[in-house]
Order: C-alpha cells, then structure tokens, then sequence
C-alpha cells in the first residue's frame, strides 16, 4: 500500500457492489489499468484527445467499472492499447466484455480504414457514440441531455413503474389501433400437444447441417459487409491459370497476408519487405513500389494488348511466388528470369487451354447422345463393335434391355 508491503487486511464490514463503500473496489483493481496507460502515455505511444488548443491530454475516463479510452486512430496505437488490454486481464484475472464493447472513431476516416481498426478490437463499430446509462454517450453542440422531449420520457418511466408496482390500471384506450387490432386477428390454436422447436429451413421441421449452410450463405451473400460492388466475374474470366485468377480475387478483396495484413490481424512480425528489406510490406509496394517488382514489369514487356489482363494476372502470381520463395527458401529470383517465366508459363498454359477448347468444339452430337428407355412391351437392343487394324481382330457386343432398363440378356463375341 502505497510502494510499502503491508501485513494482512481484516475487513471490519463486508465491502461488495451495492454498498456505500463499493466505489473503492473498482478505484482499487484500476489502478494497474491507469498506470498502464500513464506509462504509455508517458512514452508517446499513446497519445490522448484535447478539446480544445493548449487544454490537456485526456486518454481515459473511468465511471465506476466502465472505461472510455481514448488513442489515435491508427493500428500502432491500437496495438499498443490491446497490449495494455491484455496485461490488465493477465494482472487482476478479469476480461474485457467485448460484446458491451464498442469504438467510435472520428469522420476523417474512410470506412474500410474503420472497419480495419475495429477488427483489430475486437468489438463493433458504431456510427454514432454509442448509449450509455439510455442515454447518448456525447451530445456534442447540441446541447441538452440527448433526450428529444423529456416528458415523453417520464411519461414511460411512469409506465414501468406501474407495472413492475403491479398497478394495471392503464388506459387501453391509448394503445395504437391498428396494433390492437393485429393482436386480436392472431389465431389461438386448441390443441392439447405441448410446443416444440420448429426448423423453419425444412419441411420436416428438423435441423440439418445442408440447410444451416444454405442460411448462413444466404445471410452472407446478402449483408453488405461481405459484400464488395464491381465487376467480380472479369476476374474469373481472364485468360490466366486459375492459379493466378484467385491470387487477383485475393488482392481485389484485401485477403493477401502481407505483413501489413498480418499486423493488422495482431500478428507480431517484421513489416520491413522480405525482398528488398526497404519499406513496410503492403499490396502497393510487393507488387509495384518494390525494386524486384518494378524490374519484372519492365522485363516482363507487356507490349502485346491481347490478353493483356490473363498476362497481367500471371505476373503478379509470378512476383507474389518469388516474394514467398525468398521468405521461406531464400531463394530470389532476377526480374529477367521473373518476365521469361511470366512469358513462357502463360504460352504454355494459352496452347495447352487452346487446344481443349478446340477438341470441345470438335465433339459432334452423337458424342452426347443418352441412352433411352423403349416404350412399354418393347425390347431395345444396343451393338458396338471394335476392329484393330494391326490384328485384323473383330469384336463385338449386345446387351438388351426392357423399358424399364433392367438387362435382359448380354452377348460378346
């Protein structure tokens, strides 16, 4: 107690939340989580809000057991308040409620950069400040409570305290009509079998894993937060290994885990580029900032505008294998070497892919014709027969069938 070590504390009275005395539990257990934070403050890694030029830094405000912590927006200092975070949790046994949890950051930030941040969190982002205690956490410059008419309010606080009082004595004469309506036209069900839990999902009423999937793909194709506007099916259709087209989906979609990625995932790791060792490692700089990157797309020689996208996507699957080849293998390879290869694999895959499609075309309608079934009291019988010309060896095969496809009889010879 105060930087001296103190024998043991016999309580005189039971201190618990409720209590007059309660306040002191949770000065008590934050005063690690405060020194942490002036700790970080004090270093600049933490910087606080001001309200105004001149006024202080404030980094955190603490009611009771709620906090408002406060730091720039960007992923250094959202690192280092998650460090903090988790040294709090190891240090006094408790966690952080990420589901009461929320992050307000300012306007100057495009969406995906605070959809970044919040990821990092762990805890959802709100447009506005959040509520607090019912009402809003920061009113800003227009003044008041938050509260839109205040009688309103005491008016349904009044309501709820009658009825957690028992009082009933309310006047349903005040209810919206068309809800009193709508609850008079529920049908009542006379039945004598007790309730039970329904799949809506399938007709039997049972849950199966096909039709969860089915829902949650459901749910997922249709949220916008998983769902990215633009012309996604011009990716899967150049002319390109597929190989290379999911690398392009990957990068479009911001899903390559690049080093930057990775930190932002709270992924300790060196952000300095595996290959040239100069600057933070992005989708920018491996694919084009970088020396290696630039040299390959001059030695490259996109001079050919045909299939300029399939050539385009083979390149950088090429530059993105010789950057995962230097970080596990050490092994680099020169630009000219990255453009021939470029050159020679997309030629060989172009011939090779041609050539499919050309023998697909050649496939005539008998190619595709099905067996069918003879009409009823009919017998269908089908012949093939092979010759080897080296030989001169003849065989030949029967086999038929009713109309119902079952085999009547078989014969080769």
């Amino acid at each position: 107690m105060n930087y001296d070590r103190v024998g043991p504390i016999s309580p005189g009275r039971g201190l618990r939340q409720g209590d007059p005395l309660s306040p002191y539990l949770f000065i008590l257990v934050t005063e690690c989580l405060t020194a942490l934070i002036h700790q970080s403050v004090g270093r600049g890694d933490i910087h606080g809000v001001r309200i105004c030029r001149g006024a202080p830094e404030v980094s955190h405000l603490l009611f009771a057991d709620d906090c408002f912590l406060f730091c720039r927006a960007n992923v250094v200092e959202v690192n280092e308040l998650m460090r903090i975070l988790h040294t709090y949790e190891q240090a006094s046994g408790q966690e952080i409620n990420l589901v009461k949890s929320e992050v307000f950051i300012s306007r100057n930030m495009s969406h995906v950069a605070k959809e970044d941040l919040s990821r990092i969190l762990g805890v959802r982002l709100v447009l506005g400040t959040g509520i607090y205690l019912g009402l809003p956490s920061m009113v800003g410059r227009s003044g008041g409570l938050g509260v839109g008419k205040i009688s309103v309010l005491c008016m349904t606080l009044g309501c709820v305290g009658r009825l957690i009082n028992g009082c009933h004595r309310l006047n349903l004469q005040e209810y919206i009509r068309d809800v009193a309506e709508r609850i008079l036209e529920t049908p009542l069900v006379n039945s004598i079998r007790e309730d039970k839990v329904v799949w809506e999902e399938e007709r039997n009423g049972c849950y199966s894993v096909k039709s969860g999937y089915k829902l949650v793909m459901r749910y997922i194709i249709g949220s916008d937060k998983y769902h990215v506007a633009g012309n996604w099916n011009g990716i899967w259709k150049a002319q390109a290994p597929h190989k290379a087209r999911h690398l392009l989906w990957r990068l479009c979609r911001g899903c390559l885990p690049t080093r930057y990625r990775l930190l932002e995932r709270r992924v300790e790791c060196n952000l300095n580029c595996p290959v040239c060792d100069e600057e933070i490692e992005d989708e920018i700089h491996i694919f084009f900032r970088c020396a290696v990157a630039r040299d390959s797309w001059c030695a490259a020689a996109m001079r050919v505008v045909i299939y300029i996208v399939g050539r385009v996507t083979m390149l950088l699957w090429c530059i993105w294998q010789n950057r995962n080849d230097k970080l596990w293998n050490d092994n680099v390879q020169t630009p000219r070497q990255i453009g021939r290869y470029v050159f020679d694999a997309w030629n060989d895959w172009y011939s090779v892919h041609k050539l499919q499609s050309n023998s697909e075309s050649r496939t005539t309608e008998a190619d595709l014709v099905r067996w069918k079934k003879p009409a009823l009291g009919w017998v269908k019988c089908n012949v093939d027969v092979a010759f080897v010309p080296d030989s001169g060896r003849t065989s030949v095969g029967l086999c038929f069938r009713n109309n119902r496809g079952q085999v009547m009889a078989g014969m080769t010879q």
